[in-house]
């Protein structure tokens, strides 16, 4: 096993061989190596091995090809399937960034407008005066938080992405 694994780790190439019995007891074995490819690419390859010394058929082989296609099959689906669950979730932290923009940041801002007129029309001295500057002063900071927020669900940038942009630089 520790061969097979080392060999395609070397040379992943489609091959099919085999080791002969080397002492009495020993049933020898057989290998048979097959690329996984997606999109041109290899991304694996399937490795089967036969614990005796039997050549692996022709059918057995086109089987084991057939099932490196399927494993390609499933990798890409797979793949695809992370893909719209990301597009999904940068969808929906889109929506919810828009929804606090249009809504909760608006209301905050206007209620900063309410309180400065309210401040203008008062003199400095009255007693609730302090109590309106204070509220002005949250909902200034609460509108400060809510923008950062916003600011933060809109960026499409994630670890990941920047690893995926990378690694796609590097390739080329």
């Amino acid at each position: 096993e520790e061969v097979v694994l080392e060999e395609v780790s070397r040379r992943p190439g489609m091959r099919a061989y085999v080791i002969g019995p080397e002492k009495a007891g020993d049933p020898g074995w057989a290998a048979f190596y097959a690329p996984v490819h997606l999109s041109g690419q290899r991304v694996g390859t399937l490795a089967a091995m036969r614990t005796r010394a039997e050549p692996f058929a022709r059918e057995e082989r086109q089987a084991l090809v057939r099932l490196a296609g399927l494993g390609s099959l499933s990798f890409a689906t797979e793949r695809y399937k992370q893909q719209r669950a990301e597009l999904a979730r940068l969808q929906e932290r889109q929506r919810i960034a828009d929804d606090l923009h249009d809504d909760v940041a608006q209301i905050l801002f206007a209620a900063q407008l309410n309180l400065d007129a309210i401040l203008e029309r008062r003199p400095a001295d009255d007693e609730d005066a302090a109590g309106v500057e204070r509220a002005l002063g949250l909902l200034v900071r609460a509108d400060t938080t809510i923008r950062k927020v916003i600011h933060q669900l809109s960026s499409s940038t994630s670890p990941e992405f920047d690893q995926r942009l990378s690694a796609a630089v590097a390739r080329v």
